[in-house]
């Protein structure tokens, strides 16, 4: 016989009170399963629920708008007399000032989940809804997987403190401190607004207290600069995969990413041209006139010349640069810079310095916004569908002979 305080609900005027603990106790004990469902009154419209394999529940029956209905208050054996008293005093309340005791068991088992979630789960909520669907997940996950996961992980959501991510962030740059402090919030924002986490974003409106936000530079190198650095690069202790890769970023002014994923199957070495899929396309999902559209570059002899040198090395691989990563590059690059004596430069300044000077060089603006593949905006952008490959394949043409002239005096020399 189970030790229960009570064996009974009767409803006596306004209060339950106690009767025939041994009697009840027993005999519910002993309730046997059925071919079908069966309820037990135990008194005040509280019954003892048996279902076809057994499982005892104790359920208050009541209506609401209207409509007969019931809740599971626990089930038999692991729920005292007791406390089922007092879940129906608190449901009795609730439908007193009209509120759906179902919905506020809902709710109830929400906050009991959100206050054992961890920083990991709802980070892993967030990864599966959001971050899969991203064109590039990877820049999102680099800092998931490489901060927040190892030093927070394990940190339950609602107990995460200011401190705790001033600590974690603490070793890291002002910039990834504050690009850390922003996932971190996006990841409680995502989770409260979908219901999924009842609880508080301790970065609400604190997000600017972590680093600084990386601003967007106006950097580009001068026509002395870029003769510096095709003089100086080569010898500068860079790999050549690492050269090539910075050279046909300057004579083509295409984004990083986008050069450094590029494969061999890309490249038409009779046609001169190289093919950026519409996958490896920042602004593919963007502009979606254009989002199924691969982005054409035509290749100068100096292009081409770099190419057929690094196919001497990489032929036999599937990506142009051995799949270089981008960070590895941004590293190794900005070291190889500092080394030749150029100051304040980042990898991106590359594409920057293609478009001042060839816009300096008086081209076309609709080729050159073409070969930076930019969306071009207003009625022009609506309208104006060429591709103008003639200008482009001048500009390009030109400027790599420029190159390759800077590049045969700086030999000579």
């Amino acid at each position: 016989m189970l030790n229960l305080p009570v064996s009974g609900l009767i409803k006596g005027n306004t209060e339950y009170v106690m009767a025939e603990l041994d009697f009840y106790s027993k005999n519910l004990i002993d309730l046997k399963p059925r071919s079908k469902p069966y309820d037990v009154p135990i008194g005040d419209s509280v019954v003892l629920h048996v279902s076809r394999v057994g499982r005892k529940t104790f359920q208050l029956r009541y209506h609401y708008n209207k409509r007969r209905t019931r809740l599971t208050i626990g089930e038999f054996g692991a729920i005292a007399f007791t406390d089922v008293r007092r879940a129906v005093d608190v449901i009795r309340s609730q439908l007193k000032n009209g509120l759906c005791p179902k919905n506020e068991a809902r709710i109830q088992k929400s906050k009991l989940r959100s206050a054992n979630l961890t920083i990991a789960e709802i980070t892993q909520t967030y990864i599966d809804n959001q971050v899969v669907k991203l064109k590039r997940p990877e820049h999102p996950m680099y800092i998931i997987n490489k901060h927040i996961l190892p030093k927070l992980g394990s940190v339950m959501a609602r107990y995460l403190q200011i401190k705790d991510i001033h600590h974690a962030t603490k070793n890291v740059s002002p910039t990834v401190s504050r690009k850390i402090a922003e996932k971190l919030n996006t990841i409680y924002a995502y989770n409260i607004g979908q219901g999924l986490y009842d609880g508080d974003n301790p970065l609400s409106g604190r997000v600017a207290n972590f680093g600084s936000k990386g601003g967007k530079t106006e950097r580009s190198l001068s026509f002395d600069e870029v003769d510096e650095m095709l003089n100086k690069l080569p010898s500068s202790g860079l790999h050549t995969t690492f050269v090539h890769a910075t050279l046909l970023l300057l004579a083509t002014g295409q984004r990083k990413n986008e050069i450094l994923k590029s494969k061999w199957q890309d490249v038409d070495f009779d046609k001169r041209i190289l093919t950026i899929p519409p996958a490896l396309i920042k602004t593919s999902k963007s502009d979606n006139a254009r989002k199924s559209e691969p982005h054409i570059i035509q290749l100068s002899d100096y292009a081409m010349s770099l190419l057929k040198s690094q196919h001497a090395q990489t032929w036999r691989c599937k990506y142009i640069f051995a799949k270089v990563s981008p960070s590895s590059y941004n590293k190794c690059l900005t070291i190889a810079i500092e080394r030749v004596s150029i100051k304040f430069f980042t990898p991106h300044d590359l594409r920057r310095t293609f478009r001042t000077l060839l816009g300096e060089l008086k081209y076309s603006e609709k080729a050159l916004k073409r070969i930076l593949n930019h969306k071009e905006s207003g009625v022009d952008g609506h309208y104006d569908r060429s591709l103008h490959l003639a200008d482009r394949t001048k500009a390009l043409n030109e400027w790599g002979d420029y190159l390759t002239s800077r590049t045969e005096e700086n030999n000579r020399i």
